[in-house]
C-alpha cells in the first residue's frame, strides 16, 4: 500500500480530511521510528491496549553453516506478530 492509498484508507475509516489524515500516519509514522529506535537501544516498549515491542536474537542457518545469528525487532499487536530486520 502506497502513502497516498493509506492516507486515502485512513481518512475514508476515521471520517476525516485527506490533510488530517495525513497529519496521523506522519505522527504515526514518527511514534513507530521511536518505538522501533527504542527497541534496537535494548529495551522493551508496552503500551497498554495496543501491544509490545521487545528485542530478541533469532539464529539463522545458512545451508550447513552452523548460524548466524541476527537482531530483529518482534511487534504483537493482539494476534499479530510483526517482525523488523
Amino acid at each position: 500500500m502506497s502513502r497516498g492509498k493509506l492516507i486515502d484508507a485512513v481518512a475514508a475509516k476515521a471520517e476525516v480530511s485527506p490533510k488530517d489524515a495525513d497529519a496521523t500516519v506522519t505522527t504515526a509514522a514518527t511514534a513507530l521510528e521511536t518505538i522501533a529506535e527504542t527497541v534496537a537501544g535494548g529495551e522493551e516498549v508496552f503500551l497498554a491496549g495496543f501491544g509490545s515491542f521487545e528485542p530478541h536474537a533469532h539464529c539463522l542457518k545458512v545451508f550447513s553453516a552452523p548460524c548466524a545469528a541476527f537482531n530483529y525487532i518482534e511487534c504483537r499487536l493482539g494476534n499479530i506478530y510483526l517482525y523488523f530486520v
